[in-house]
């Protein structure tokens, strides 16, 4: 499975609006606005970790809005 987690105090409506301008519609998206998911999981920046289907980190880091697209779009396919 697929997910994303927005910034804090990102909002649904951002994150709809996020998820809809990239095309990243396909997995689970989510904003969490109170920071529960960032504290559970210790993170401490916003950064793009991406997965195989393996669970495997095969990205950790910044991405641009065209680079995090074709990620996701080839790890997908």
């Amino acid at each position: 499975m697929w997910s994303g987690v927005a910034g804090l105090n990102s909002g649904q409506d951002a994150m709809r609006e996020f998820v809809a301008d990239r095309g990243i519609g396909g997995f689970v998206n989510l904003a969490d606005d109170e920071g529960r998911i960032w504290r559970r999981c210790g993170v401490t920046t916003q950064e793009h970790y991406l997965l195989d289907s393996s669970g495997t980190v095969v990205h950790k880091g910044p991405l641009s809005s065209d680079a995090l697209r074709d990620r996701v779009t080839a790890l997908a396919g």
